[in-house]
């Protein structure tokens, strides 16, 4: 979960998902159970990684991170993915770590990068 979101910047959940869901029991609870109860079960799963994740000295972001793409709506059928990391998981929550992340994100890269850019052009300029 940890190297799921330092080195692929993706959710915690996103490293384990596929795991989760080729376990048979889970699959076959979230495609035989009503919406509010397999609901209930996705936040529970969500609450342990977030237990989990602070443990080992992270924090929740406020963002969440996608897994997958929903498919389109039909009657009596669980709903499910059509594309991403997950066939039963929406979304997952972002972390960082509270001691600060060892990593700049690519938009911080690009930030420092444009800064660097724009100092080199200004001394060329003088």
């Amino acid at each position: 979960m940890e190297e799921s979101e330092l080195h692929h910047d993706r959710s915690p959940l996103a490293g384990v998902v596929r795991e989760l869901e080729a376990l048979p029991e889970v699959d076959q609870f979230l495609s035989g159970v009503h919406v509010q109860r397999s609901m209930r079960f996705r936040q529970a799963i969500g609450v342990l990684v977030r237990m989990i994740m602070e443990a080992r000295g992270w924090e929740k972001t406020g963002r969440k991170g996608s897994l997958g793409v929903r498919s389109p709506r039909k009657t009596r059928t669980p709903r499910h993915n059509t594309g991403g990391l997950a066939f039963w998981f929406i979304r997952g929550e972002r972390y960082r770590k509270t001691d600060g992340m060892p990593f700049l994100s690519v938009k911080e890269r690009c930030e420092q990068f444009e800064k660097y850019v724009d100092s080199q052009n200004l001394s060329m300029d003088a």
